[in-house]
């Protein structure tokens, strides 16, 4: 166990780099609500010596109170790894295991990125939101949605999806602002080549995002 830090010693990059460990979990953990993220902190915490943090402290209360009151009702058998899992806030009714909600909350991420990349492009949010729609397999709302809330939380950050091309098919490389069309798969659809970021003699690594076409557009 690391020596507890009693906040005299000069900070150095691994106390900087922990700090940063450790707040990047507690927005996690309030953007997705997903407790593994609490224990993810506790475990750095403590394993640097550090003082736990209020935010992990609450959690471990809120967890220690529930898991008291199911000893105390005792209940069947059967019952109990369920009553475990929701004393841990790892299931929650309606809502669906941590894991489902982590794949909700990448998902509302991208979408959002998708949108702040596009309206950086000079898309208007309208258009932006509804090629994103189309291009994820979403619902303008949930669209909507995720990008609001992303606004409200500072963010996002525009999306930039990178591909790896294989030279052959493109001997005299990629130009910016051509078309790529991938016919299968999640990424299935056309899209434009924003910069090449690295190239050798095998592959072609380029930054692309969703063509948007017109919207009136045969």
């Amino acid at each position: 166990m690391a020596k507890r830090r009693t906040g005299d010693e000069p900070r150095s990059l691994a106390d900087k780099l922990i700090d940063d460990m450790i707040a990047a979990r507690q927005r996690l953990y309030e953007t997705q609500g997903d407790p593994l993220r609490v224990w993810e902190a506790f475990l750095c915490a403590r394993l640097a010596g550090r003082a736990i943090p209020a935010w992990v402290l609450e959690y471990l209360d809120r967890a220690g109170r529930a898991l008291n009151e199911l000893s105390r009702t005792e209940p069947p058998w059967d019952q109990l790894p369920r009553g475990v899992l929701r004393a841990l806030e790892i299931t929650r009714p309606g809502r669906g295991t941590i894991f489902s909600r982590r794949d909700d909350a990448e998902l509302d991420t991208e979408r959002a990125r998708y949108v702040a990349a596009l309206i950086a492009d000079g898309v208007t949010r309208s258009r932006a939101i509804e090629v994103t729609a189309e291009h994820l397999n979403s619902s303008r709302s949930e669209v909507e949605r995720a990008y609001s809330a992303a606004k409200a939380r500072g963010g996002p950050e525009p999306a930039e999806k990178l591909f790896s091309l294989r030279r052959a098919q493109f001997p005299d490389g990629v130009p910016d602002g051509s078309t790529i069309e991938v016919h299968e798969g999640r990424a299935a659809g056309v899209y434009v080549v924003r910069r090449t970021v690295e190239q050798d003699d095998r592959i072609i690594n380029v930054v692309v995002m969703p063509k948007v076409t017109p919207k009136n557009a045969p």
